[in-house]
């Protein structure tokens, strides 16, 4: 009875341990997402501010000329309508 009690306690402790060090390991890998998406970001907005702004037929995602099939697909910023982000 004793060694069954023994084993219970060892793999309680390792269930334990496994655990915390899961978690560790997620908040970790939370974290350096969190950077790399503000270091994106944090791109994205300098290259917004460098060109001074979206113009009429920019990408509002990185900032460079994108063809426009016609005329008309440039008319929302025109009006003040917002644009849809693909």
């Amino acid at each position: 009875m004793l060694e069954l009690m023994t084993v219970i306690l060892i793999i309680a402790v390792l269930v334990a341990s496994v655990g915390f060090f899961y978690v560790s390991a997620a908040n970790w890998a939370q974290q350096t997402a969190n950077k790399q998406i503000l270091a994106q970001m944090n791109t994205a907005l300098e290259s917004y501010r460098t060109l001074g702004g979206v113009s009429q037929g920019a990408s509002p995602l990185t900032g460079t000329n994108t063809p426009s099939k016609s005329k008309a697909s440039s008319a929302p910023c025109e009006q003040g309508l917002p644009l849809a982000i693909p």
